[in-house]
């Protein structure tokens, strides 16, 4: 950002934060919002899913190659 206000020194008085707003709003984009909960969440499924995807599978394989049939007394 020091290079931006040292070659337009009209927004020197600009927070970073307005700056990037204006930025983006000169090309319409929309500012990117971080969100904390949704990353969490999709770390959370990788970190539980995965392996009980792999757990599932596994299972049903044992179950399959032993001939669909419950272990009896």
């Amino acid at each position: 950002m020091s290079i931006v206000r040292r070659l337009y020194p009209e927004y020197k008085d600009l927070s970073d934060n307005v700056l990037m707003r204006k930025a983006y709003a000169v090309r319409g984009i929309a500012v990117p919002t971080p969100n904390p909960w949704a990353t969490l969440g999709m770390w959370v499924a990788i970190a539980f899913g995965i392996p009980l995807v792999v757990l599932i599978l596994g299972s049903s394989l044992v179950w399959a190659f032993s001939g669909f049939a419950a272990k009896r007394p």
